[in-house]
């Protein structure tokens, strides 16, 4: 198994780089986002999994260990392979797709390319005990917030096109008194969002 390999940018394609390590060139398929980061001539390390068909080999990348994990467990639900997840990856942040697994929001998973609801709710369904820990403590009704108050508030936010895991994934930056009304946690879900 190819666990990670170091070295130079040759090369970047729509969906993969080429990386030169001693003198021979690894084709390595990557999610966007982790491309946008590269620039030909740079040097990294790209964690990776390989993929083995009875046709074909291939490689798999990402520039961190968590999103190399997340691609693993993906892999591991019936009907997503490793071109859809790295769709998945392509299209939400590793923290975001651990939040919207937890919560149940099949609807945000549902939004990458390639992958319809029916798919995300399997997706749900089969790692949601796994991620259970990555709700913030107001999500897994710990007793601190009201929970009428936080769901009215996450109810509002949703009419506006916002989803559950945008919304818990803001409430997570912030520390908000238990008493909170829903104004103010509106306030909280909109001053702490990241488009």
């Amino acid at each position: 198994m190819i666990s990670f390999i170091k070295g130079t940018i040759s090369y970047i394609g729509d969906s993969f780089v080429i990386l030169e390590c001693n003198h021979m060139g690894f084709q390595i398929s990557m999610p966007s986002t982790a491309l946008f980061r590269l620039n030909e001539g740079m040097e990294v390390t790209v964690y990776t999994h390989l993929a083995v068909k009875e046709d074909d080999l291939s490689l798999y990348g990402f520039l961190g260990m968590d999103d190399l994990q997340m691609f693993k467990q993906l892999i591991t639900v019936s009907g997503v392979g490793p071109k859809g997840a790295l769709q998945i990856l392509s299209s939400i942040s590793t923290e975001e797709l651990k939040m919207a697994i937890a919560s149940g929001d099949a609807k945000l998973i549902s939004s990458a390319k390639g992958i319809g609801l029916k798919t995300a709710q399997k997706l749900v369904v089969d790692l949601k005990g796994r991620f259970k820990n990555e709700l913030p403590v107001s999500e897994i009704s710990s007793g601190k917030l009201n929970s009428s108050n936080l769901e009215m508030a996450v109810l509002f936010a949703q009419s506006t096109g916002i989803s559950r895991t945008q919304c818990m994934n803001a409430l997570s930056k912030t520390k908000l008194p238990d008493d909170a009304d829903v104004d103010l946690i509106i306030d909280s879900i909109f001053k702490n969002l990241n488009f």
